[in-house]
């Protein structure tokens, strides 16, 4: 019994060892890589979630650089903002999406839904900031976890996965507006009534999130303090999908729009660009066609800015 307490010490030592030593290693490159995030060919500088990582192609768009991603609430990509303009003195505006979702409160559940969770704590764990969250579900354990998986049982000499890119999509299927409206602002609702033993279930607004005014507050401050443009971008939007939303968040999302324009914040609404189905990839986001137009569309409002 001794023996095998002994040996089980030894291999928890050797493991703290080899866990500890990784995660230095990890944290000297992650403190490392200011160089590699340094775009000096970057004025222009896009941020959002997927229907922005979709929308604006830097070949279009001069001296820019698209870093969206997929569900990407605004806590992000503020920590995101705060990160690289900390790093490119050059960049002089920010495209940030700015649409109907965006201020659902489904973003609020984005760090506890086993769907999303994983996936976004492996891009942001080095810049988080997850203590100032308030209202906000986070699902802890997954985070650790990731945590310890990127940080103590490998070296990796990259850890920028919270920079994304832009992304082309080739297709178009603008048919799943439904599904897209009940993903983005509807919670399944027990009704309380039975039939053939089975719970009967509906479907409820979910409402507005708790935080996303705090981090747009959060994000346009910075940009005043580094002496940058902020400029509130809203995708196409395919006419099924906009006649859906519902009336308590298109009524906050037009306030958002006369608040911010009266601070002096550039909003360019384009829910209503397109029209050609052949401009989507679906209900809610743009295709490579649909994005060479729109990016062009915004090249060209930005001179006259």
């Amino acid at each position: 019994m001794k023996k095998f307490i002994k040996r089980v010490s030894l291999f928890g030592i050797i493991l703290s060892v080899y866990m500890g030593g990784v995660f230095l290693v990890n944290l000297h490159y992650m403190n490392s890589e200011n160089p590699a995030l340094k775009w000096d060919d970057c004025k222009i500088l896009a941020i959002g979630d997927s229907h922005l990582q979709l929308a604006i192609n830097p070949q279009f768009l001069e001296f820019s650089k698209n870093i969206s991603q997929p569900a990407e609430p605004y806590y992000i990509s503020y920590w995101k903002v705060k990160k690289l303009l900390g790093i490119n003195k050059n960049i002089d505006t920010v495209l940030l999406g700015f649409s109907y979702h965006n201020i659902s409160a489904c973003t609020d559940r984005l760090l506890i839904n086993p769907n999303s969770a994983g996936d976004i704590f492996g891009r942001i764990y080095p810049i988080q900031e997850l203590d100032d969250l308030k209202n906000v579900g986070i699902d802890k354990a997954t985070y650790y976890k990731i945590l310890v998986r990127k940080m103590c049982v490998y070296p990796y000499k990259s850890h920028t996965g919270y920079v994304g890119a832009y992304l082309a999509k080739t297709k178009s299927d603008v048919s799943n507006y439904e599904s897209r409206i009940e993903k983005h602002f509807f919670i399944k609702k027990n009704l309380g009534e039975k039939n053939s033993g089975k719970e009967k279930t509906g479907k409820k607004n979910i409402g507005l999130s708790s935080v996303y005014l705090e981090y747009l507050n959060r994000i346009k401050n910075l940009c005043e303090e580094k002496h940058v443009k902020l400029i509130l971008v809203t995708t196409p939007l395919y006419k099924e999908y906009l006649n859906r939303v519902p009336e308590n968040i298109k009524d906050e999302y037009d306030r958002l729009k006369l608040k911010f324009t009266k601070e002096g914040v550039v909003v360019l609404d384009y829910s209503n660009a397109f029209s050609e189905d052949s401009d989507f990839f679906d209900c809610d986001h743009i295709n490579k066609t649909g994005a060479e137009k729109f990016t062009k569309l915004i090249a060209k409002k930005l001179q006259s800015l």
